[in-house]
C-alpha cells in the first residue's frame, strides 16, 4: 500500500509524505508487516571517465524487504546501515552493474566512488527490477531504470513534520484488509493532528494500492485507447462480414452444385467458417508483424509518464491474445456468411436467378453499414474533442516565455557543497562563466522551475493578522528562491513595483516579489506594495516586504489555474539551487556543450544532469495528452477509411444487383442525373441512420473523456456539427463513385444483364 497526504479543505492530494510521520506509522500501526520509505537521489559517478549524474533511490532498511524482491547478488541493507554516518553502502541495479562496472562478478564488497564519497557495494538487484516506476519530472531520460539504492541514514528525531520529502509504502499483515488498515490510519492521523496541530492538522492520510499508484493517472487514458482499438476492430470486422456476405451471394450456384452432389448444409457451413477463420488468422499474423515493426516508432513517440510502457514487447502473451481475437472474430463474423452459404432454394440457386437472397444480402449489408458509421462517429467525435482541447491547451498563456531558454539541472553533492551558501557560490561562478558566452542575454539560478515538479505549497503569515496554528489553505503559496536576473531570463512581466537587484543582499532588508494571484489572495482590494509577510519552517521566517508584483505563471500544468507565487532573492532566502537558466539567441544544441564547459571550468568533477530547452519541459507536461490524441486520432482516421470502404462496397454491390432495373429506367426515359440521385439517396439512408445512432451513442460515451478535456464541453455543439458534416461528406463521396458508374450504364447493356 502507498501512503498519500490529502487536504480535504483544498481537495489536494500528494504522494510526498513527512518521513517523521512515517516513523510513527511504522512504530504504532498494527496493520502492517513492514513500512518502507524512499526518496529520489542523484549520485555523480566517474567510473567511465567523465563525471555522470545517475538517478537512484534513498530507501529505509525496510523498503526492499517490503517489496519482497531479494537481490540477485549480495544482500539487503542492515538496520544499522540505515543510521547517520553508517549509510555509505549501495545496491546496484543490474543495468548499472553491467554498463558501468562491466558485469564484474567480484563487485560485492568493493568500494566505488560517488559524490566524492566511498560506497561499499553490498548487492546487485536481479535483471528487470525497477522501483519506483514513476520517475521524477526532472528525470527525462532515455531509460526509466533506477541505477542504485542507498540507505537514508536519517536522524528521525531531527526531522520536521512539515517537511514532506519522502514516500512510504507498506505490506499488509495476512488477514488485514485495506479497509481495516485505512481505519487504523485514520485514528493514527487524528492522534498526530491533536499532538502536532501546527503541522498535522487539516490533512489526512490515504492508503492506495501500489498498482493504483503506478497506473492510476493513466488508467483512464489506456482504457479509452483500448476501447478505441476495439471499435476499429469492430468496424474492420463489419467490413469483412460484408465482403464475405457478398462472396457467399456470388457463390450460390457453386454451393447449390455441392448440395446437389450430396454435401450437407453443416458441411457447407464448416467450409465457409474454415475460410473465414483462415482469413482472420492471416490478418492476425499480418497485424502481429506490423505491430512488431511499428512498436519501436510508437515507443519513441510515447511519453515517459506512462509507467513501464518502455517495456512493451510483442511477446508470447501478445501473440496468444492476437490468436484468440483472430479466432473469435473469424467465428463471430463468419457465422452469418456461413449460414447464408448453406441456406437458399436449391432450384433457384442452380439457376442463380433468385433475387430474394440478394435483397437479404443488401439489407444485411446496410445494417452493417449503419453499425460502422455509428461506431466511426463515436470514435471520430472523441478524437475531435481531444484535438479541440489540445489546441486550446497550446494557446494558454503561460505567464512567461519558454522560447530561447535553456534549463540545466545541476545537483551538487552535500559532501562537497554542505550548505546553501556554498552551493549558491558555485552557481554564481557558473553564471559568471555563461554570461560572457556569445549570444547569452541573461542567466540565473533557482531552486524550482515550472514543470519540474520541484515546487510545492508553503504556509505564509501576513503581518497584522493573527497567526494560525494549523495549515490554512488560503495562506498557501509556492515559494521560489531565485537569483537576481531570474525574472528577466524567464521574461515574466512586471506589473507594478520592481524586480530584484544587486542591492538585495543578505545584509539588506528582506524583500519579495509576488504574483498577482498571490496579491489577490493575500490582500484583496488592497495595495500589496510595502506590505509584509513571512514564510519558513513552520511559518517562522523573518518579515519580508513586497517590492514588486509580477504576472502569474502556470507552473504545475497548462490545464491548471495559476497558483499564488512568492519569489525571494537567493541571498536573503538561501535554498539549494538545482536549476541554471540561460536566455540566448543560440540554438539549444550549441548551448548544451557551452553549459557543460562552464560547469567544468568551475568544478571539473561536477556533471550536468540534464540540459534541455525550457520549451521541451513545457511540451513534456502535455506529453500524455499528445500521445493519447495521436493514437485516438490514428484510430479515428482508420475508422473513417474503413467506413468509407464499407459504404462504397455496399453501394457498389446493390448497384450491381440493380443493373437491369437501371437499364429499364433509362430505356423508359430516366436521365443520368435521376439514376445518380436514386443511387446516392439509397446509399445515404443507412449512413444517415448510422450518424443519428452515433450521435446518441457519443452523447453517452464521450462523457468518459470529461477529465481529459480542457476548455471544451463533452457535448461541444461545434465539434458535433463539424464531425457529423465530415462523416456525411465521406459517406457522400463513397456513394457518389458507384452512383456515377451506374449513371453511365448503357440501357442496352443493362437490359441484357442477368
Amino acid at each position: 500500500m502507498q501512503f498519500r497526504f490529502y487536504w480535504p479543505a483544498i481537495n489536494h492530494e500528494q504522494g510526498w509524505i513527512a518521513l517523521r510521520d512515517a516513523s510513527d506509522w511504522r512504530a504504532q500501526s498494527q496493520s502492517f508487516e513492514r513500512v518502507g520509505t524512499y526518496a529520489y537521489a542523484v549520485l555523480n559517478f566517474s567510473e567511465s571517465g567523465l563525471p555522470e549524474a545517475i538517478y537512484g533511490v534513498r530507501v529505509s532498511a525496510d523498503l526492499l524487504p517490503t517489496l519482497g524482491v531479494r537481490p540477485g547478488q549480495g544482500r539487503y541493507f542492515l538496520r544499522e546501515e540505515d543510521q547517520p554516518g553508517q549509510n555509505h553502502v549501495i545496491i546496484l541495479s543490474d543495468d548499472l552493474w553491467r554498463q558501468h562496472f562491466h558485469a564484474d562478478g567480484r563487485i560485492i564488497g568493493k568500494t566505488i566512488r560517488a559524490n566524492d564519497e566511498n560506497y561499499a557495494v553490498v548487492g546487485v538487484m536481479p535483471p528487470g527490477f525497477n522501483f519506483p516506476l514513476n520517475m521524477p519530472t526532472t528525470a527525462r531520460l532515455p531509460s526509466q531504470q533506477m541505477g542504485y539504492w542507498i540507505p537514508f541514514g536519517l536522524d528521525i528525531d531531527r526531522l520536521s513534520r512539515a517537511d514532506a520529502s519522502g514516500n512510504a509504502i507498506a505490506r499488509l499483515k495476512p488477514g488485514v484488509s485495506p479497509k481495516q488498515a485505512q481505519s487504523e490510519m485514520d485514528l493514527l492521523t487524528a492522534r498526530l493532528a491533536r499532538d502536532y496541530p501546527q503541522t498535522n492538522a487539516g490533512r489526512e492520510v490515504r492508503l492506495v494500492s501500489l498498482k493504483d499508484q503506478v497506473v492510476g493517472e493513466v488508467r483512464l487514458t489506456l482504457f479509452i485507447l483500448l476501447g478505441a482499438a476495439g471499435l476499429v476492430a469492430l468496424i474492420a470486422c463489419a467490413n469483412i462480414a460484408n465482403l464475405l456476405l457478398a462472396r457467399a451471394d456470388g457463390r450460390r450456384r457453386e454451393m447449390a452444385i455441392r448440395r446437389a452432389l450430396g454435401a450437407s448444409r453443416s458441411r457447407l457451413m464448416r467450409l465457409a467458417l474454415t475460410e473465414s477463420l483462415l482469413l482472420a488468422l492471416a490478418a492476425g499474423a499480418i497485424g502481429a508483424l506490423l505491430a512488431q515493426w511499428t512498436l519501436p516508432l510508437l515507443l519513441r513517440l510515447s511519453p515517459q509518464a506512462i509507467p513501464r510502457l518502455i517495456e512493451t514487447r510483442v511477446d508470447l502473451a501478445v501473440l496468444s491474445f492476437t490468436l484468440f481475437i483472430s479466432i473469435l472474430a473469424g467465428v463471430l463474423f463468419g457465422l452469418a456468411p456461413a449460414w447464408r452459404t448453406a441456406q437458399g432454394d436449391l432450384n433457384e440457386d442452380l439457376k442463380q436467378a433468385s433475387t430474394a437472397a440478394s435483397r437479404r444480402r443488401g439489407a444485411t449489408g446496410r445494417a452493417l453499414v449503419v453499425l460502422e458509421v455509428a461506431l466511426t462517429l463515436i470514435l471520430t467525435l472523441g478524437a475531435s474533442l481531444l484535438l479541440n482541447s489540445f489546441v486550446r491547451l497550446l494557446n494558454v498563456d503561460l505567464g512567461f516565455r519558454a522560447d530561447q531558454v535553456m534549463a540545466a539541472v545541476i545537483l551538487l553533492p552535500n559532501a562537497k557543497y554542505p550548505n546553501a551558501k556554498s552551493k549558491m557560490e558555485f552557481y554564481r561562478r557558473v553564471i559568471e562563466q555563461v554570461k560572457v558566452l556569445p549570444g547569452v542575454e541573461s542567466a540565473s539560478a533557482t531552486d524550482s522551475l515550472p514543470y519540474s515538479g520541484q515546487s510545492g505549497p508553503g504556509q505564509v503569515r501576513i503581518e497584522g493578522r493573527p497567526a494560525v496554528a494549523i495549515i490554512d489553505p488560503s495562506l498557501q503559496s509556492e515559494i521560489s528562491s531565485v537569483s537576481t536576473d531570474f525574472m528577466q531570463t524567464m521574461s515574466i512581466p512586471l506589473l507594478r513595483g520592481r524586480f530584484f537587484n544587486e542591492h538585495d543582499t543578505a545584509e539588506a532588508p528582506p524583500v519579495i516579489v509576488i504574483s498577482d494571484t498571490a496579491a489577490e489572495r493575500f490582500w484583496p482590494r488592497e495595495d500589496p506594495l510595502g506590505k509584509r509577510l513571512s514564510f519558513g519552517p513552520e511559518g517562522q521566517g523573518p518579515w519580508r516586504q513586497v517590492v514588486g508584483i509580477a504576472k502569474s505563471t502556470r507552473n504545475a500544468g497548462l490545464d491548471q489555474s495559476p497558483r499564488p507565487h512568492i519569489y525571494a532573492p537567493v541571498e536573503q532566502a538561501p535554498s539549494p539551487a538545482n536549476f541554471l537558466l540561460l536566455r540566448s539567441t543560440l540554438p539549444p544544441s550549441n548551448l548544451t556543450s557551452m553549459v557543460r564547459q562552464a560547469v567544468m571550468a568551475v568544478d571539473k568533477e561536477q556533471p550536468v544532469f540534464l540540459a534541455a530547452p525550457l520549451e521541451s519541459w513545457v511540451a513534456d507536461s502535455i506529453a500524455k495528452r499528445r500521445f493519447g490524441l495521436f493514437l485516438l486520432g490514428l484510430f479515428g482516421a482508420l475508422a473513417l477509411i474503413l467506413a468509407a470502404v464499407g459504404i462504397y462496397g455496399v453501394v457498389t454491390y446493390t448497384t450491381g444487383q440493380r443493373t437491369r432495373e437501371i437499364g429499364i429506367r433509362m430505356a423508359l426515359g430516366a436521365q443520368s442525373r435521376d439514376v445518380l440521385r436514386l443511387v446516392i439517396k439509397q446509399g445515404m439512408k443507412p449512413a444517415f441512420l448510422g450518424i443519428a445512432i452515433g450521435v446518441v451513442g457519443a452523447l453517452a460515451l464521450t462523457r468518459l473523456l470529461k477529465s481529459l478535456l480542457f476548455g471544451v464541453s463533452v457535448t461541444d455543439p461545434l465539434t458535433f456539427i463539424l464531425v457529423t458534416v465530415l462523416l456525411g461528406s465521406v459517406a457522400l463521396a463513397a456513394c457518389w463513385l458507384p452512383a456515377r458508374g451506374a449513371a453511365k450504364v448503357d440501357p442496352l447493356v443493362g437490359l441484357r444483364h442477368e
